[in-house]
């Protein structure tokens, strides 16, 4: 908000993304709230970023520790010719290019969304497996419904 504030440019969007890990719940739905309150969109995921990454293998419904996300995306990936020693690097550049080629994202943006619909409240922090991801992805691949929302305001 600071940024946005104090900012010489004009903003239409802005986006935030981060994951539960393990911050208390309330701190995470503190944040969501605040960011809603504020006109900030959230892309987050609970528990671990890497709940996003996985969905583009296999659909996850159940509640995982964030330590657990790596085993079950090293053996999607193990899976794939070339990738037999896959080794998963927090923060790694080349994870993007390796879900582009072997992943599927339009898969995983159908299974979270699918994920999104089990929750009905706004304890964020019990969602878990949840990923919002999808909503920034969907808007960063279709800018024209972003101008028609911007327009009917």
């Amino acid at each position: 908000m600071k940024k946005r504030d104090n900012s010489l440019r004009n903003y239409d969007r802005i986006w935030v993304v981060f994951d539960k890990d393990d911050f208390p719940d309330n701190n995470f739905n503190g944040a969501i709230i605040k960011a809603k309150e504020n006109d900030i969109n959230c892309a987050w995921t609970n528990e671990a970023f890497e709940l996003w990454y996985l969905l583009h293998f296999e659909f996850v419904n159940t509640a995982l520790k964030r330590t657990a996300y790596k085993a079950f995306l090293e053996k999607q990936i193990r899976k794939n010719n070339g990738y037999e020693n896959y080794k998963y690097i927090k923060k790694d550049p080349k994870t993007f290019s390796i879900l582009e080629s072997i992943g599927n994202q339009n898969q995983a943006i159908k299974w979270a969304r699918k994920l999104q619909l089990v929750y009905i409240d706004e304890r964020h922090a019990s969602h878990n497996p949840c990923p919002l991801i999808h909503e920034l992805i969907d808007e960063l691949k279709n800018p024209e419904k972003v101008l028609e929302k911007l327009e009917s305001k």
